[in-house]
């Protein structure tokens, strides 16, 4: 079972790279996949890089990155769990073990977590207590703008009497289940990720969002409005996150063309568990 395992991972491979393709996209030519960035990052944009046939446009492999998303591996800071592709990114903000390197002017220490903020007090507590007020900042934010330090240990209560504290992508969560099944995350409220309709609720709120705006699951504000009185049917959040997409500029719309995985799921969730939501109606 497990050499059946390793040659299926194989076949999800990047032959630019020589890992599994991240953000997988798919040649016209050849069927390859291949890395988003590393298609990106090429100097030869003429030339496929497997059939060395001329190169045509990629295009997003959604299957593909489901399939890779949920391949399970290691912890790689080996603190003994085994965890999906898709939730590196949460786990390494969350891992005792990950290893911090302190940025201090001539200062080498490197430790996990614990040690690491015991250093920072030890060694460099006149530059923590210098920046101090970058990190705990409280002014209110305006609307859209990236959540501060202090915001990630914020708590709130949501509509529905539970405590929900804002993740790293900038969304709330409480933790409870969410009403409906869901199909790209494991059905929880949180860590990261889509979150339940109170917590959408107070995205929405905290945000100050106007009328026909809800928070994809990356933590990115988007809309299906084109103006407050045209609707477009297709949610876009504007960002850059589409590099290599066939027929696009790289971009997520923002009033026309692809949308990216975390916009499309979200126009699905807001016919169902996000429905009524800070609507137009």
């Amino acid at each position: 079972m497990a050499a059946e395992s390793t040659d299926i991972n194989r076949e999800f491979e990047c032959p630019i790279c020589c890992d599994i393709a991240c953000n997988a996209v798919e040649s016209s030519c050849c069927h390859q996949l291949f890395c988003e960035d590393c298609i990106y990052d090429l100097p030869d944009k003429e030339t496929c890089p497997k059939c060395r046939r001329q190169m045509t446009p990629m295009i997003s492999a959604y299957f593909a990155r489901r399939v890779i998303g949920n391949m399970q591996l290691p912890c790689p800071w080996s603190c003994g769990e085994q965890i999906s592709r898709s939730n590196i990114k949460d786990h390494e903000s969350l891992c005792p073990n990950k290893i911090y390197r302190c940025t201090a002017h001539g200062c080498t220490f490197n430790g996990n977590k614990v040690t690491f903020g015991t250093h920072l007090i030890e060694k460099h507590l006149n530059i923590v207590v210098k920046n101090s007020a970058i990190l705990l900042d409280n002014n209110s934010r305006s609307s859209n703008k990236e959540p501060t330090k202090s915001d990630v240990l914020s708590k709130r209560r949501n509509c529905d009497g539970r405590e929900a504290k804002l993740g790293e992508n900038g969304k709330w969560y409480c933790s409870g289940r969410l009403p409906d099944k869901c199909r790209c995350c494991d059905g929880q409220c949180g860590p990261n990720g889509c979150n339940c309709p109170s917590c959408m609720r107070l995205d929405v709120e905290i945000r100050n969002l106007a009328r026909g705006w809800l928070v994809n699951r990356l933590g990115a504000s988007c809309t299906d409005r084109i103006s407050s009185d045209r609707f477009q049917g297709t949610w876009y959040c504007g960002r850059r996150v589409m590099a290599g997409t066939r027929n696009c500029d790289g971009y997520c719309g923002p009033n026309d063309g692809p949308q990216c995985d975390s916009c499309f799921i979200l126009q699905k969730q807001s016919n169902t568990r996000y429905r009524g939501i800070n609507s137009m109606e």
